[in-house]
């Protein structure tokens, strides 16, 4: 049985990992719509698509982290089932 600390390192782990494949999502699905817009000097559109793609990063993120961050018991309870 894994203790306390070696579980909160490993769920540190797979949480930072999660959010990072939600991230990289986001860029590589934009970044061909903001390749394409750069090559045809559409500098609006580029700063349109990168703050409505920071946005979603934001609005994916936050929420798990304000979450993390409040209650921790709550989160550990729930996953060792104590």
């Amino acid at each position: 049985m894994k203790t306390a600390e070696e579980f909160l390192l490993y769920l540190s782990y797979f949480l930072s990992s999660l959010l990072s494949v939600i991230i990289l999502t986001v860029n590589i699905t934009v970044s061909a719509a903001i390749a394409a817009s750069f090559s045809n000097k559409e500098m609006d559109k580029v700063q349109k698509i990168v703050q409505n793609s920071s946005r979603l990063i934001v609005a994916i993120t936050l929420p798990v982290i304000i979450i993390l961050v409040l209650f921790p018991e709550f989160i550990f309870a729930i996953v060792t089932g104590k």
